[in-house]
């Protein structure tokens, strides 16, 4: 198990335990992960996908839901 794996597999953990706002504050961790990852041609388990997938949207309704009416 390399160091990348490793990093995976303790952002998975911390995602599983956080609140909304840790959440939001690990996405581009887990983000770049993923990117690292997939720019060293190496397969991305599909519950990192779900994770990284979720934490964007997440952040995206975030950030409307700041946004003024």
């Amino acid at each position: 198990m390399d160091d990348l794996e490793v990093r995976m597999i303790r952002l998975q953990k911390q995602v599983e335990k956080a609140d909304a706002t840790e959440r939001l504050r690990l996405q581009p961790q887990v983000a770049r992960v993923v990117a690292t990852m997939t720019s060293r041609g190496r397969a991305v388990p599909a519950h990192m996908r779900r994770i990284n997938h979720t934490l964007m949207e997440e952040a995206q309704d975030d950030m409307f839901d700041n946004m003024p009416v």
